[in-house]
């Protein structure tokens, strides 16, 4: 009624990334007694998409954050490259084109900032098709010709250095 009382909670800032819960009990003058629950939700970090794949080329892709406060966003994986980092989100691609026979994997940290909260996104670069390795030089044969030197890891190493009456053997 008009004799109500006002009460006003405050809460500590929930820091953890779990929600808490805690009560408040009243007894007002009349004997009565009042419970008031109330539920904390802790901080998260939520990215979209929940994991990243590149193909062999490393083309960009945009990840979108939902944090509940500033993130910072790293990586100990030398192929990752992080750019375009906004409150709400982060560009990712790859440093190199990927020329392995196998896809490869790395990870991103996402930190809330002054908190020991943190998001482990996982980052795949598909491997190079086999077709990559090989030009078409117009042949009528159809036959194509490796992009590399035999014995080399890019296109602009000399690889392994043969003689014509050298025999290489099995490889």
């Amino acid at each position: 009624g008009n004799g109500d009382a006002k009460v006003s909670i405050s809460v500590a800032e929930n820091n953890s990334s779990d929600s808490r819960q805690g009560k408040v009990t009243f007894k007002p003058a009349d004997g009565r007694q009042i419970v008031v629950n109330i539920t904390q939700s802790g901080k998260t970090i939520a990215t979209s998409p929940s994991s990243v794949t590149l193909d062999y080329t490393g083309s960009t892709q945009k990840v979108n954050v939902t944090a509940d406060g500033k993130f910072s966003v790293t990586t100990t994986t030398s192929w990752i490259k992080i750019s375009n980092v906004t409150s709400s989100g982060f560009d990712v691609s790859a440093t190199e084109t990927n020329e392995t026979n196998e896809s490869r994997y790395g990870v991103i940290t996402l930190s809330l900032e002054g908190t020991s909260i943190s998001k482990t996104l996982q980052v795949t670069q598909s491997k190079m098709p086999e077709e990559a390795n090989y030009v078409d030089l117009g042949l009528p044969s159809g036959t194509k010709w490796c992009k590399m030197n035999y014995g080399a890891k890019t296109e602009d190493q000399l690889g392994t250095q043969c003689e014509w009456s050298q025999s290489i053997g099995s490889v």
